[in-house]
């Protein structure tokens, strides 16, 4: 039976939710490793943020290792900053017409209002590959524009608005891939990317499919989301084998970030 345990170690993970200007888009990352029950440690500050159009660049290395910056802003892709205008200034998204497309996600921004977000799945493997693989990554479009693009070189084996694997728990009664504080979810292989609003769009905080040697921090969970919009992050553990035990560690919304619940 699963059940919820209380990991000394953990730290809540900074993803905060921003619903005006002028307050920091404070970023971290955690990493969950096989090898332990649990390992969500902070790190470097990390950015995959929709708010230009270019590819995050991950670091290399080990499995504490967090996303580098995402290059990419609007005053890099447009030559002027973002103003406090509703709209976004646009940008290319070079998935549109290209890359398979998992499910778009009408939302409704603090800042900019209706906007949506499309996931998309760009395959890298050859036709015929059982399983194919490819890269995640999804646009935000505000009017039926392109405002905002973030893709990385993480290969996966489904990136969407649903899960396409057995195994991972998805259950959404409020009927929506937003909570009720704006947050959007989204599903790979066998984990969930949150995508939180920020004053520039949105960004996942490192939640991304990464390449491998790189944490995220919601590797191997899943999620619920309440009749009231309520969110809940589900997260399994390994034995020091990699082998999957009975513990679930559960995430929360306190304020402006999830932590485990004690």
């Amino acid at each position: 039976m699963n059940k919820k345990i209380t990991i000394a170690t953990a730290t809540a993970l900074s993803l905060p939710l921003l619903v005006g200007c002028g307050q920091a888009d404070t970023e971290a990352s955690a990493s969950s490793s096989a090898g332990s029950s649990v390992s969500t440690e902070s790190s470097s500050p990390v950015a995959q943020t929709a708010q230009g159009s270019g590819v995050a660049d991950p670091t290399e290395g080990t499995d504490t290792a967090a996303p580098s910056e995402d290059p990419a802003s609007t005053e890099a892709a447009t030559g002027e900053a973002t103003s406090d205008a509703g709209a976004l200034p646009a940008v290319e998204d070079p998935c549109a017409g290209q890359c398979m497309e998992n499910g778009r996600i009408p939302v409704d921004h603090p800042k900019f209002g209706a906007m949506e977000v499309v996931a998309y799945f760009n395959q890298t493997s050859e036709d015929g590959a059982a399983p194919s693989t490819g890269n995640a990554s999804y646009a935000l479009y505000q009017d039926g524009t392109p405002v905002g693009y973030v893709g990385t070189e993480g290969e996966v084996v489904h990136f969407g608005t649903s899960p396409a694997l057995p195994g991972q728990t998805w259950d959404l009664a409020n009927g929506s891939n937003v909570d009720k504080y704006g947050n959007v979810y989204l599903s790979f292989d066998r984990g969930v990317t949150v995508l939180t609003p920020t004053d520039e769009g949105y960004n996942s905080h490192g939640s991304l499919p990464q390449p491998e040697g790189v944490g995220i921090p919601f590797d191997h969970a899943g999620l619920k989301i309440d009749e009231t919009g309520e969110p809940t992050i589900l997260q399994k553990t390994f034995d020091k084998d990699g082998v999957e035990t009975d513990q679930i560690i559960e995430y929360t919304w306190e304020g402006n970030s999830f932590a485990p619940v004690r």
